[in-house]
């Protein structure tokens, strides 16, 4: 067998998530640096993993030949370079369409495995819903798309809806009633379905932004599908998806009208141990591709670039 691959995390915030996923599969790959911008937090963590902790890319030593990263997206002009040295790369969400084109010509150029893990959709209950959709639009089309997320979760709720439906195109922002209302609300199509999302800003009026998991957060991600009988919906990222019929006289009397429930929801414990499981899965997955394997499908460039042109036009219509 081979021996575990020397792995390199970027970034010490989510970084950590990665960091207990690549500890998870000891026999695939072993963490060796982290490369951080030197921050407490960043130190804080390097004294705790044992690890060294990197600012430069040229201080990687150069048997590093996968790297986990999870950085700002405005610092992703590092995963290039990465990719340039030889290294396959698994990018934690969102990624911008111009990042993610750069990366997957480097990767091809390189003959290295670019993936872009959007975790989310990776989740039971999103993995449930997208199912279910997908069931039901082969036996007769979707009428509407309704979404209610945060800015935090857009780029997720985009690769769900593609996965489901289709891609999300014609983003238009409409007018906000008040200028500091942090929700917006916009117009769209998935899977040329008419659609209408409504996205709370994590920025706030003070200038402040609110941190991930603050309670001022309205949810996390709520998507309903109507098609002429009901509508299915995704409640939160824990859960339930649950088919509504729709109360009218052609629907029949009585025992139909009860809603289904196609995915029942866990606990909050739950959710955060499928978290980790599905990051270990998207690993997994580069692991599995770099190796010689197929490429998921949740990896089709067609795929990512549609999600990541959604989450540009949202970015774009709404001046982010």
């Amino acid at each position: 067998s081979m021996s575990p691959r020397p792995t390199l995390v970027c970034g010490t915030g989510y970084g950590r998530a990665y960091l207990r996923a690549v500890r998870a599969l000891p026999d695939a790959c072993v963490p060796v640096v982290i490369l951080a911008r030197g921050s407490e937090r960043s130190r804080a963590v390097d004294s705790r993993e044992g690890l060294p902790l990197f600012r430069h890319l040229d201080q990687v030593p150069p048997e590093v030949d996968l790297a986990c990263v999870a950085i700002p997206s405005t610092a992703h002009d590092l995963m290039p370079s990465l990719l340039e040295r030889g290294i396959d790369v698994l990018s934690d969400h969102p990624v911008s369409a111009a990042a993610l084109v750069g990366c997957l010509e480097e990767a091809a150029r390189q003959g290295r495995t670019f993936h872009v893990n959007a975790h989310f959709g990776l989740l039971e209950a999103p993995s449930a819903f997208v199912e279910a959709c997908r069931t039901m639009a082969r036996e007769t089309d979707p009428l509407f798309v309704d979404v209610l997320t945060t800015d935090r979760l857009l780029y997720a709720a985009f690769d769900v809806l593609t996965n489901a439906l289709g891609p999300v195109t014609s983003l238009s922002a409409l007018e906000q009633e008040v200028a500091e209302d942090p929700v917006r609300s916009l117009r769209a199509e998935v899977g040329g379905v008419p659609a209408t999302l409504l996205v709370q800003s994590s920025r706030r009026v003070d200038g402040g932004v609110l941190r991930d998991g603050s309670p001022a957060y309205m949810a996390d991600l709520r998507i309903a599908v109507r098609f002429p009988m009901g509508a299915l919906t995704l409640l939160s990222l824990a859960g339930p998806v649950v088919w509504t019929w729709s109360f009218s006289p052609s629907v029949g009397r009585g025992e139909e009208l009860t809603p289904r429930t196609v995915y029942a929801g866990v606990s909050a414990t739950a959710l955060a141990r499928q978290r980790d499981a599905a990051n270990r899965s998207a690993l997994e997955a580069l692991l599995a591709e770099a190796a010689g394997g197929p490429r998921p499908p949740e990896q089709d460039p067609e795929h990512l670039i549609a999600v990541s042109r959604a989450w540009d036009a949202v970015g774009a219509a709404c001046a982010w």
